[in-house]
């Protein structure tokens, strides 16, 4: 809806986009964690990933259809979450409970500095674990959007990813989402 709008704006404004040209960039579009699956062997076993990042009650309801939608593949899935409104987070915490499947709550990292950010965990026996590193994504929720993905991560580290801390770093420094705080320039 908001792609839309924009484009109607700079319709207004005198840009020349056809009807043909929006259908076919809408037809083109991919947004990486939306509802994407990855796929690996470990151990000469199938495993899979289902990234989403449901953040408002409309999603999380499509994410918990789809879900239910999946079959057997759905009996594994632990869900991880972060900062929700409540009517959301009641939809991803009751399909939790119904499947018996583990839930994850994610604190976000705290800005440490400009375009630096901490996050932390506490592992087994209680010891506190941090990773500071590069945020490159504007505003406030990255810190939430951030400590999701490295909690992500360490529960592939727990199942025997090999991910080292300086990958992860260079990682979370490249990170970029095309159309998130982007200025386009023109003439």
């Amino acid at each position: 809806a908001l792609a839309l709008a924009s484009l109607g704006m700079l319709q207004r404004q005198g840009w020349e986009i056809s009807g043909q040209a929006i259908i076919r960039g809408m037809e083109k579009t991919k947004w990486p964690g939306r509802m994407q699956w990855f796929n690996w062997k470990k151990d000469n076993s199938d495993c899979q990933l289902l990234i989403d990042g449901a953040h408002n009650p409309e999603s999380a309801q499509v994410l918990r259809n789809y879900v239910d939608s999946i079959g057997d593949r759905n009996k594994n899935i632990t869900w991880v979450m972060g900062k929700l409104p409540e009517d959301a987070k009641r939809v991803v915490i009751c399909r939790s409970v119904e499947l018996e499947s583990p839930i994850v709550v994610v604190s976000p990292a705290r800005e440490i500095s400009p375009g630096w950010a901490e996050y932390q965990t506490v592992e087994p026996g209680g010891h506190i674990k941090a990773i500071k590193y590069p945020l490159p994504l504007k505003g406030q929720i990255q810190l939430t959007n951030s400590a999701l993905a490295l909690a992500s991560l360490g529960m592939l580290q727990r199942q025997g990813w090999e991910i080292s801390g300086q990958a992860i770093i260079r990682g979370m420094e490249k990170t970029k989402w095309p159309g998130r705080m982007q200025w386009f320039n023109w003439k």
